[in-house]
């Protein structure tokens, strides 16, 4: 059932990679990295990386993501796989390939075993970047997220082109809707990935659990 997929789903993959505390983590010991946080040498990095980001975005990854959107128009409607498969490309390789760090999926093979039934991903969110690199599964899933996400320009404006699914926080309505929205890909076979601490930890402690990813896998 649901809630034996869901607890299947939470183990199924593990993104090995940090770039927190001045170490990388791989399948070893963590390397130790010459971007230390803070440093002039990490924020010189770090501003070459988001404008890289912010430029291919721009002229690359978000007006493919929409020539795709007019093809799903006609052909796939729901799943939209070719988006979800574009989108993979264009987050993914912003780590992947960069050459300042290593990426490392650990248990992916777990995920073909699935035969593409639909299940649901429970993550902790630890960097702004955890979203680009939970791609690195290479499996067709879609966002929940709060609503306000979808009006970032280019990053946003994708996420309502692959109909992933927004939520307001503390609004019941939009709860509600968020609920039937899941179901609706969960029916069509699209996975489903939740944050369940509902933002971002700055310290890397894990936060309180919000009840949504189970409530609804126990359905």
């Amino acid at each position: 059932g649901s809630k034996a997929a869901f607890v299947e789903g939470r183990r199924l993959a593990r993104i090995a990679m940090s770039a927190q505390n001045g170490s990388l983590q791989t399948r070893g010991a963590p390397l130790e990295s010459i971007f230390k946080p803070g440093s002039v040498l990490t924020a010189a990095v770090s501003i070459l990386f988001w404008t890289y980001v912010s430029l291919h975005s721009l002229l690359i990854g978000f007006p493919v993501a929409l020539l795709i959107r007019i093809y799903h128009v006609f052909f796939d409607g729901s799943k939209r796989v070719l988006q979800h498969k574009w989108t993979t490309i264009w987050a993914y390789h912003y780590h992947h390939w960069c050459p300042f760090q290593r990426t490392s999926v650990i248990g992916k093979e777990k995920i073909a075993k699935l035969n593409g039934r639909a299940v649901i991903f429970v993550c902790n969110h630890q960097s702004t970047t955890d979203i680009m690199l939970m791609y690195g599964i290479e499996t067709h899933f879609k966002w929940v997220s709060k609503k306000s996400n979808f009006y970032i320009p280019l990053i946003g404006w994708n996420m309502a082109l692959n109909d992933y699914v927004p939520v307001e926080r503390g609004q019941k309505e939009s709860i509600e809707r968020m609920f039937d929205h899941c179901k609706r890909h969960l029916d069509a076979g699209s996975s489903l990935v939740f944050f369940p601490e509902g933002s971002r930890s700055v310290d890397g402690t894990l936060k309180p659990f919000k009840h949504g990813a189970f409530s609804l896998a126990l359905e």
